[in-house]
Parts: structure tokens; C-alpha cells; sequence
């Protein structure tokens, strides 16, 4: 587990010192236009996109985008959409005899966030080091 302690104060943004320029980025070119006060300035833009890695090896049946392996919803949903089409093909009273699902290896990279990230993190540490509508 993640040590949720406070971090070394000096390592952190002082809140009023950020500046939420959102309105300042054209989303469609990604150019931000902003009149930048005096000073050093650090812009940061975060978000989210698929890697366009597909898992293998697999049948052509079997192929394509990852999961999203750190959200619940998303790996359910994956989860249902295989195993659990075999499942219902099983008749009820054999059900029981299916026990075990193994992964056999995941060679497919790392995953760094997901969509509920930001809220769950808030969740389980009580903090945020940083709201959404802080970074542009």
C-alpha cells in the first residue's frame, strides 16, 4: 500500500501561486495563447489516451485494444464479454465445475492512469494534491 503520509512541504506547489489557463488553450490546435506574467512558469496539461497496444498473442477472434486493467468497471465489462460468454454457454447444473481462470502472462506495458483516477485517489487518501480545474 501507497504510504498516504504528507509529503515534504517543501517539494509542494504552493495553491495560490497556480494559475487555471484552461481558457487559454485552443483544444482543437493545442496552442495555448496567454499573456504570461513575470517569472518562471511550468505549464502542465494532463490526460489520457489509449496506447493503441493490443494484446497478443491471441486468435484474430481474441484481438485487440487492452483493458483498461485499473479501473473495475472496465476489466468487468472485459471480463464478461469472454468468460462470461462461456459461462452462459455452460449449462447451469455444470457450472459449478468451472473453477479457475488463469492469465497466462502480460507482456503489454504499463498503465498509469484511468478514468476515475483523480476521484478515487481523493477517496482513499483524503487529499488531492491538485484539482482539475488547476492544470490546463
Amino acid at each position: 500500500m501507497w504510504d498516504a503520509s504528507p509529503m515534504d512541504t517543501s517539494l509542494s506547489v504552493d495553491r495560490s501561486q497556480v494559475i487555471d489557463i484552461s481558457s487559454c488553450l485552443n483544444v482543437a490546435t493545442g496552442i495555448v495563447t496567454w499573456d504570461i506574467p513575470e517569472g518562471e512558469w511550468v505549464i502542465m496539461r494532463l490526460g489520457m489516451t489509449p496506447t493503441g497496444v493490443v494484446n497478443n498473442p491471441a486468435s484474430s477472434e481474441a484481438t485487440g485494444l487492452e483493458v483498461d486493467k485499473a479501473s473495475r468497471k472496465h476489466a468487468t465489462a472485459h471480463f464478461d464479454a469472454f468468460v462470461g460468454q462461456i459461462l452462459k454457454r455452460i449449462p447451469a447444473a455444470d457450472r459449478s465445475t468451472f473453477k479457475v481462470v488463469v492469465m497466462d502472462s502480460y507482456e503489454t506495458g504499463d498503465q498509469n492512469f484511468t478514468d476515475d483516477f483523480l476521484t478515487e485517489f481523493q477517496c482513499r487518501y483524503g487529499q488531492s494534491y491538485y484539482r482539475r480545474s488547476s492544470i490546463a
